[in-house]
């Protein structure tokens, strides 16, 4: 059984998500990517792709929303593991002014752990999974 490289498959991942980043901050003129292995948020030209900037994060940034009005991202902190495995599971949510770039608050899920994905509904209120406390 063939077995896509590691490197590859990330690769094809970031893509992927590289082109719905794309279209999500398509009014500020930039690509925002999270680096869940270097632990940074990275501001890019959409169109080179060059990093234009970039922000560290806490351990295991992991998923992102862009709010309604494309002023923030909501950034979660997973934790340093997997799900199923997350030994020390994060429980804050990062939020990034996208225009100048900075961490500008911190949602505390508290006590719940591990928020995962994150999304904004039509009416502007924001959804955050929590993997490890099974909650939303």
């Amino acid at each position: 059984m063939y077995h896509w490289p590691l490197d590859r498959w990330l690769a094809g991942w970031m893509l992927q998500f590289l082109a719905i980043a794309a279209a999500a901050t398509a009014d500020a003129a930039g690509l925002l990517m999270i680096d869940k292995v270097g632990d940074r948020i990275h501001f890019a030209d959409p169109i080179s792709g060059e990093i234009r900037a970039s922000l560290e994060t806490p351990r295991a940034p992991h998923e992102v929303a862009i709010s309604p009005d494309r002023r923030r991202a909501y950034v979660t902190i997973y934790g340093p593991g997997i799900y199923g495995s997350n030994p020390n599971p994060d429980h804050r949510v990062l939020v990034v002014d996208l225009l100048t770039q900075q961490v500008v608050d911190t949602i505390d899920v508290s006590p719940h752990v591990a928020p995962h994905g994150v999304v904004f509904d039509a009416a502007g209120k924001l959804y955050v999974t929590c993997d490890a406390s099974r909650r939303l």
